[in-house]
């Protein structure tokens, strides 16, 4: 079934599957300039989120897209629009768009004993739709094979239809079982692809026809801890990595590796990882063939693909630490638009503004110093900037008496930094 006939099958049940919408998030401002919030609202069928392991995700026309779960049953995705007024704050609404469950049900793709527990790719903009997958087991062993398989889901940015694009496949899932972590396009010839856990094969999907397929994997010899992120050079090329420190031998999970729809998978010795630890996060500039890129400790890499050359692989710096134990993981990673900081934001609270030409760490300072609402958070996030300078990421706790819905936080950088130093910081 092709995507179009597909997605008009699923027209009619926009009613169940989330046309409509709960109470909207509303705009907070917060305690010091440049940073606002909005916290994520229960969905129709009565998912109350608890995280948001995806961040959040842009569009060309400066949208933002934010997913959130509850770990255990379902997801949902949320869309801040732009906002009539767009250069001093951000949209004023966080908007439910639609959850896994309802989407599924709509189409008749959900069983009794199907669970999304939580979207893990981070929304993946391309050609007028939004992308994402399940995760549905989150440990690195057998016990995934306990759970059902991930599905591939879809927002029409233009028809606005929230859609389950597995109920297309004659499966009704992406695979029988394991869900997928990260998400990259190869924008030529439309075709998804993503890393799955715990096995770290790669999974690919054609938005075509919405044919979702094993591609395969390395022979790693074990479970693996996947890369958070994969990426793909001009030629169709997608890259990735797998291990995350002890355990992992460094002859097998010290590089990265690629697979090549012509050659197959091969590996790049030459293009060393530190520890070794997988890239987990990355920003990419197009017009400039570049990607910035991170582990979940901080180090930076750069990866650089010419026009008629070949890649390249540097290491340019780090934050400072070479194990999660002296800020805790680093998982906001933000360049800014014109490549000179990039912003790391930690899972204790401290937040870094990094001098990308000079290679070092030029502001470091902890975020609840200068607001204490943002205390003893996860943050959580990458690649996610609207058209005004401003990035967005998750920020929650999902565990206590204080358990919260997620939020949403934007932070100005500029405004920010600057309202800091007024503080005498």
């Amino acid at each position: 079934m092709s995507k179009t006939v597909f997605l008009a099958s699923v027209v009619t049940a926009l009613a169940i599957a989330g046309a409509a919408s709960g109470a909207d998030g509303t705009r907070t401002a917060g305690a010091i300039d440049g940073l606002w919030t909005w916290s994520t609202t229960a969905t129709p069928n009565g998912l109350t989120p608890n995280c948001a392991w995806s961040g959040a995700a842009s569009t060309p026309s400066g949208d933002i897209f934010f997913t959130a779960s509850d770990h255990l049953t379902n997801s949902a995705l949320y869309r801040l629009p732009r906002g009539t007024n767009p250069t001093a704050v951000p949209g004023s609404q966080l908007c439910y768009v639609g959850d896994a469950r309802a989407a599924s049900e709509a189409v008749g793709n959900w069983s009794a004993d199907d669970v999304a527990e939580k979207f893990h790719t981070r929304p993946l903009f391309y050609n007028g739709y939004v992308y994402m997958t399940t995760l549905n087991y989150s440990p690195i062993d057998a016990g995934y094979l306990g759970k059902n398989g991930f599905h591939w889901y879809a927002y029409d940015t233009v028809r606005n239809i929230f859609s389950d694009l597995s109920a297309a496949d004659p499966t009704g899932a992406g695979a029988e079982h394991g869900g997928l972590l990260s998400l990259t396009v190869d924008p030529a010839r439309g075709i998804l692809y993503g890393a799955m856990n715990p096995t770290g094969d790669i999974y690919s999907l054609d938005t075509s026809t919405l044919h979702s397929r094993r591609v395969g994997r390395p022979d790693y010899g074990r479970y693996v801890y996947p890369g958070r992120t994969l990426w793909t050079d001009q030629r169709g090329r997608v890259y990735f990595t797998a291990g995350n420190g002890a355990g992992y031998d460094k002859t097998v999970f010290g590089h990265v590796y690629f697979y090549d729809r012509i050659r197959g998978f091969g590996q790049l010795p030459s293009w060393q990882l530190n520890i070794p630890r997988a890239i987990d996060a990355k920003q990419c500039f197009p017009s400039a063939n570049v990607c910035y890129l991170t582990d979940d400790t901080g180090y930076i890499y750069k990866f650089t693909d010419p026009p008629g050359g070949s890649p390249t692989w540097t290491q340019i710096g780090n934050i400072g630490q070479t194990s999660p134990s002296t800020y805790s993981n680093s998982w906001v990673f933000q360049v800014s638009p014109r490549q000179d900081f990039i912003y790391f934001l930690t899972k204790n609270g401290t937040f870094f503004q990094y001098d990308i030409a000079n290679r070092r760490v030029s502001k470091k300072f902890k975020i609840a110093t200068y607001d204490k609402s943002l205390a003893n958070l996860v943050f959580y996030g990458h690649d996610a900037w609207d058209l005004n300078g401003r990035f967005y990421i998750a920020a929650f706790n999902t565990v206590g008496p204080n358990m919260m819905l997620p939020k949403l936080l934007a932070i100005d950088p500029g405004r920010f930094l600057a309202a800091v130093k007024a503080r005498g910081g």
